[in-house]
C-alpha cells in the first residue's frame, strides 16, 4: 500500500516538525506481502511508512529519524535493489535496517552489506522483538547524541542486541 505524498507529510512531519516529540517511526519496504504487520506494528505505538519507491525511502531517512527500517528479501528481488540498503546507510548510518526473509535465516552467511539484522517471517515474535530491540537501541542513541553523547553505530547497535538477544 503506498501512500500520496500529503498523506505522508501528515504522519512523518516536515522539517519543521522534526525537533518535536514523536513516536518511533518504522520504514517498512514490504511489497504488499505482510500488510497485516503494518496494523500489528501501529497498534503497538509505531508511526510507519510505507515508501512508494527507493528515492523516497531515502528522503524520508535523510529528513526524518527513522527507528527502524524492515525491508522484505523479496522486494530486493533485482540485484539494482540490493543498493537500497547500502543508500539508506549513506544517509542515515545509525538507522538500524532489517532483512525481513521468508522461511529460516541461515547463520552461515554474513549480513548483505547495509544489513544490520536478518530476521524470519516465520516467528511473529521474534520479528517484533528485533523490532523492538532495534528502535530502542537507535533512540537512544538518538537521544545521547542530542545530548552531546557520542553515538554509536549501528555495527555497535547490532552487537548491543545480538548480545540482548541471546
Amino acid at each position: 500500500m503506498s501512500m500520496p505524498p500529503l498523506e505522508l507529510l501528515k504522519r512523518v512531519g516536515t522539517k519543521k516538525s522534526a525537533n518535536k516529540p514523536q513516536n518511533a517511526i518504522l520504514m517498512l519496504i514490504v511489497g504488499g506481502r505482510y500488510d497485516g504487520l503494518e496494523q500489528v506494528l501501529r497498534k503497538r505505538g509505531y508511526t510507519v511508512v510505507i515508501p512508494s519507491t527507493a528515492d523516497q525511502a531515502v528522503a524520508l531517512c535523510l529528513h526524518n529519524r527513522i527507528s527502524a527500517t524492515l525491508i522484505d528479501q523479496q522486494s530486493l528481488a533485482q540485484d539494482n535493489d540490493w543498493s537500497l540498503p547500502q543508500s539508506l546507510k549513506m544517509v542515515a548510518p545509525s538507522t538500524p535496517v532489517l532483512l525481513l526473509v521468508k522461511g529460516s535465516v541461515s547463520k552461515r552467511e554474513g549480513n548483505p552489506v547495509g544489513i544490520d539484522w536478518i530476521v524470519s517471517d516465520r516467528d511473529p515474535a521474534q520479528l517484533l522483538g528485533a523490532v523492538k530491540r532495534f528502535a530502542r537501541l537507535s533512540t537512544e542513541q538518538t537521544q545521547v547524541h542530542n545530548e552531546g553523547g557520542v553515538t554509536g553505530s549501528a555495527a555497535s547497535s547490532r552487537r548491543q542486541f545480538c548480545q540482548l538477544y541471546k
